[in-house]
């Protein structure tokens, strides 16, 4: 494997790349992807303050992941070589905000960017042909 710092940038990385699994694909991107969509809503969670330091940065930032999104399931982390077991943790549901700025149809589409388990995760096709991003839904103003 690549240099993990080589991979992505730290505030969008993907958990398979930051906790290292071997067989990540290109839906490293889509995680990406659902984390601009939450800054589109106001949530920045996972933009931590940087430190002098990638793996302290790093740290903080997968810190930030798990406090937002929960605890992965044993399936998602079969294959990550640097996952540590933690404490169980449940997922925040999203403020009220990010509803009211794109919806439970866009809500959906970002949980299932924000998926841990890769396999589970859209993939770009899929993401594009989400009932969200469907153009008549933009036509008439937001709503479908």
């Amino acid at each position: 494997m690549p240099d993990e710092f080589d991979q992505q940038t730290v505030w969008y990385r993907a958990p398979e790349i930051a906790w290292e699994d071997p067989a990540y694909d290109q839906k490293i991107d889509l995680w990406s992807v659902g984390l601009v969509l939450a800054e589109m809503c106001g949530e920045k969670f996972h933009r931590v303050q940087p430190h002098g330091d990638d793996r302290k940065t790093l740290t903080a930032y997968t810190g930030a992941l798990l406090m937002r999104s929960g605890t992965p399931t044993r399936e998602a982390v079969s294959s990550w070589t640097k996952w540590k077991p933690i404490a169980a943790r449940d997922r925040q549901l999203w403020p009220a905000t990010v509803r009211d700025r794109i919806g439970t149809i866009g809500e959906e589409l970002l949980n299932g960017l924000l998926e841990w388990d890769h396999k589970l995760r859209p993939t770009a096709k899929l993401a594009v042909e989400h009932s969200y991003l469907h153009p008549l839904r933009f036509a008439l103003g937001g709503f479908l």
